[in-house]
């Protein structure tokens, strides 16, 4: 959409131009590093209530493929998430794994 200026003899001139970007008002993914801080900051701030309703939340709601994350962040997660919902063999067993894979996002390993 143009933003136009009128001279005084009354010629207009556009002096600048802004693109209307769509709205895009389906639901999105979170990548998982964002859905990493949103757990660990109820997790830590939040009640127990909301700490356990944050890990129960699906991994397929933060798995995007626009994000190229390790399989061992996603062990990472899975283990925090076990360990908050009071599974602590289960949390225990995806540490395992995550510490005998590596951590962190890709290029990080």
């Amino acid at each position: 959409m143009p933003h136009v200026e009128m001279g005084p003899d009354g010629t207009t001139k556009a002096v600048a131009v802004h693109e209307r970007v769509p709205a895009n008002r389906g639901p999105q993914k979170l990548a998982i590093h964002q859905y990493d801080v949103a757990l660990g900051t109820i997790a830590t701030f939040g009640s127990r209530e909301q700490a356990v309703r944050a890990a129960q939340y699906p991994e397929d709601g933060y798995r995007s493929s626009e994000v190229v994350a390790s399989d061992s962040y996603f062990l990472r997660m899975k283990a925090l998430k076990a360990y908050l919902l009071g599974d602590l063999s289960a949390a225990k067993s995806q540490h395992d794994g995550f510490a005998r894979k590596g951590r962190g996002c890709a290029g990080q390993e």
